[in-house]
């Protein structure tokens, strides 16, 4: 990932004052873990969804990223896909929200590491919240 400022920006995934991840930081660090590198083409019929498809790190796997703009709960067909083995949601109380919960949890980090299974499982319901970035392994 890289990013940059420009004059008199903050756009850090590190908050420069505090020294904490910024929501970004989140974004970044789950898709490091779960999106492998060949990009699949999917749409959506909805204009407040997005989705991208990406292999997933396991080969023969592949990882869904939906997001949901809207301020109401989506429900996404995704049987094309075949059956979900994990599913990472990142909610925030607001679009402009400095702390983000991933599976209802906020991340932190314990002995300077933060792993997946540090986070609760999902149920495998075809539901998007709203606000928010949800990963699914397929």
């Amino acid at each position: 990932m890289v990013r940059q400022s420009l004059i008199g920006g903050d756009y850090a995934l590190i908050n420069r004052q505090t020294l904490k991840p910024n929501p970004d930081y989140w974004v970044s660090w789950l898709w490091g873990k779960l999106m492998g590198e060949n990009v699949f083409q999917v749409q959506s019929n909805d204009p407040f969804v997005q989705t991208y498809c990406h292999s997933a790190k396991k080969e023969g796997k592949c990882t869904l990223l939906i997001i949901n703009m809207s301020a109401s709960p989506k429900i996404i067909n995704c049987q094309e896909f075949g059956l979900k083995k994990k599913r990472f949601e990142i909610t925030a109380d607001s679009l402009t929200s400095k702390k983000i919960r991933i599976n209802s949890v906020r991340p932190k980090f314990k002995q300077g590491k933060v792993k997946l299974k540090d986070f609760p499982k999902l149920s495998k319901l075809n539901i998007v919240s709203s606000i928010q970035h949800q990963l699914l392994v397929l």
